[in-house]
């Protein structure tokens, strides 16, 4: 069995990493900022019938370990009150995810090993998440500070991203352990590489940055740091860099919806500032436009197929530099996400209640309606709602309903900045699903914070003298 030696270099950095981080009593907040840039591919392969042990996989479990070696955090583990004080409506629903989403696989427990990984996965992997990081993260300080940490590691994130797409070099080919091939896909688009890094897909990593701008806002407003409009700066050319329409137009989106859902006194500031940004970063792409003219049809034609998103009719191979070969694939990318809607109808026909079974498109189990009376096997989800219906049917819809439920009404709870933040992500999130299959480890992690703010909250208000439960 042979291994990358880049590979093997980054691993023992990242161990070097870990042991250090163990040693200073920070390792929760190392945790957070790498977890979900961690790929599926950077793992160790015992055997090709067993699954693969994931480094992401090995922080989790030395994230147990940690919690339960350390006095504090293993006592507040054990501490009925870290459970039972906010044991509301919202936590009920959280558990009526884990019922639901047991009850959706339990169907094909015999049939598929997908189905018992699931199970496995929202037990051990997803609830022990929550539960771990909701005692680590115990006060209004330790999260804000994981925010930190989250945010800061993005902006050297958003710069590798950048580089990559201009140099055309795959930085996520660098983590490559699996002996086994999975998801890292490679695209040329308006001649420069998409950016992805080690999210397999541009539009995961195009995810990542929309979800980040609103905590970065966050951050930016409660300090008022220049290094916060920086990482901003870095993280609009990311998801520009990552050629997604869709999720330009969902950061577009959501960028007025947090302006209109500013304070009156606050706009004006609001006005001024971003106004000052945009008009830098149009600067930056002229300039860079006047000195390459690869970069400049790249610019361009990325303005141009985001107008034809909304009904305008650009020829987006016109002015390709030499040596280009014009857009790419996929120019109708709207059309080609609606058609899988069809693919809902087929699973509701075929098991409404329980669908077809965890990762039903790898199994090539999914039919979408190519044209009238045709349906024909897909292996991809590009809605992650249709994947959550074929996949678990009704049953799995209900436990998502549940969960997100779940979110909205912790946030809506608390009217503190750090929740309007969080609200802000899980809409940008919630947004950019319509364009990407799901994103669990980036969605746990973002729920895991938005269920310890609500802990801070509820041991706030039912403890005396506001002394937490987790203390």
């Amino acid at each position: 069995m042979t291994y990358s030696i880049i590979a093997v270099i980054i691993l023992g950095i990242l161990l070097f990493g870990i042991v250090y981080s163990i040693y200073c009593k920070t390792y929760e907040y190392l945790f957070v900022s790498i977890y979900t840039l961690l790929p599926d591919y950077f793992s160790f392969e015992i055997n090709e019938h067993l699954p693969l042990f994931s480094v992401s996989r090995i922080m989790l479990l030395i994230l147990l370990c940690y919690t339960l070696l350390r006095p504090q955090t293993r006592k507040a583990l054990c501490n009925y009150r870290t459970f039972f004080v906010p044991f509301s409506l919202p936590s009920k629903l959280v558990i009526g995810y884990v019922v639901m989403r047991i009850i959706s696989n339990l169907y094909y427990v015999t049939t598929y090993n997908s189905s018992v990984k699931s199970i496995l996965s929202v037990l051990f992997e997803e609830g022990m998440m929550l539960l771990l990081l909701g005692v680590q993260f115990s006060t209004y300080e330790k999260i804000e500070r994981a925010i930190r940490s989250i945010i800061t590691v993005s902006g050297f994130v958003f710069a590798l991203a950048i580089y990559e797409s201009i140099s055309r070099f795959n930085v996520g080919s660098l983590f490559y352990l699996a002996q086994r091939h999975l998801l890292d896909e490679y695209y040329i688009r308006l001649g420069l590489l998409r950016a992805d890094l080690t999210f397999g897909l541009p539009s995961f990593f195009a995810t990542y940055c929309v979800v980040m701008v609103p905590l970065i806002l966050y951050l930016y407003e409660k300090n008022y740091e220049k290094r916060y409009l920086l990482i901003l700066t870095l993280d609009v050319f990311a998801v520009i860099h990552t050629g997604s329409r869709a999720q330009l137009l969902f950061l577009g989106f959501m960028v007025i919806l947090m302006f209109l859902f500013q304070k009156k006194e606050s706009k004006l500031h609001y006005v001024k500032v971003y106004g000052q940004l945009i008009a830098i970063s149009l600067c930056i792409v002229i300039l860079l436009s006047a000195v390459s003219s690869h970069l400049r049809y790249f610019y361009i034609g990325t303005g141009k197929s985001l107008l034809n998103e909304v009904g305008f009719h650009f020829d987006l191979d016109e002015d390709a530099p030499t040596g280009v070969a014009g857009f790419g694939d996929n120019q109708k990318g709207t059309s080609s996400r609606l058609w899988q809607l069809s693919g809902i109808t087929y699973t509701l026909n075929k098991n409404p209640l329980f669908g077809l079974g965890a990762k039903a498109q790898n199994r090539g189990d999914v039919h979408y309606l190519y044209k009238p009376g045709k349906w024909v096997p897909a292996y991809t989800y590009d809605v992650a709602y249709v994947g959550i219906i074929c996949d678990g049917g009704l049953t799995g819809l209900a436990a998502f309903c549940m969960l997100y439920l779940a979110a909205f009404l912790f946030l809506f709870k608390n009217t503190n900045k750090l929740s309007k933040a969080l609200l802000f992500a899980l809409l940008s999130y919630l947004l950019c699903l319509l364009s990407i299959g799901t994103m669990d480890h980036f969605n746990w992690l973002l729920f895991s914070l938005i269920y310890a703010n609500q802990w801070i909250a509820a041991d706030t208000k039912n403890l005396p003298n506001h002394t937490t439960a987790r203390s």
